[in-house]
């Protein structure tokens, strides 16, 4: 899904390096606290069903994390990734919540984010369109589409 809010962007704007260390390489040392940020970090699978494309839903409570969705607003989850788009370019709110910033993108080329894992993220060109995340240690590639107005 694709959101215009920018709740993100006020976050990565604060200190763009903090939310873009994956969950399970944040530092900690045998509670849920991340040593490098203070946060408190818990992480659950709630279902997983195998096949030959899993289903997996998991959640990750981020005690400072502001983005959340459908399990809460400190809660980060599979059915919470998002891009949110705005003058300055595009946030992905990652499933761990991770929070990537990446520029605005030219239509057709891979673009990095600013920091965190070097994911490229691609645009179709078209105002209302597609975008891709290509996340190439999982084999994934990620498609986000504009939110039907109602």
């Amino acid at each position: 899904a694709l959101r215009r809010d920018g709740s993100a962007r006020k976050r990565t704007d604060d200190d763009p390096n903090k939310n873009n260390t994956p969950n399970e390489e944040r530092p900690k040392t045998g509670e849920p606290i991340d040593v490098a940020t203070g946060e408190m970090v818990m992480s659950a699978t709630d279902i997983t069903l195998p096949g030959a494309l899993p289903l997996v839903l998991k959640r990750h409570y981020i005690s400072g994390h502001p983005c959340g969705g459908w399990f809460g607003r400190t809660w980060a989850g599979t059915l919470d990734q998002r891009l949110e788009i705005d003058d300055a370019g595009v946030v992905y709110i990652t499933d761990d919540g991770m929070l990537l910033t990446y520029p605005v993108p030219e239509p057709d080329v891979p673009t990095l984010p600013s920091s965190g894992p070097r994911w490229p993220l691609c645009w179709d060109g078209k105002p209302d369109g597609t975008f891709t995340i290509t996340v190439p240690e999982h084999n994934r590639t990620l498609h986000f589409a504009p939110l039907p107005v109602s």
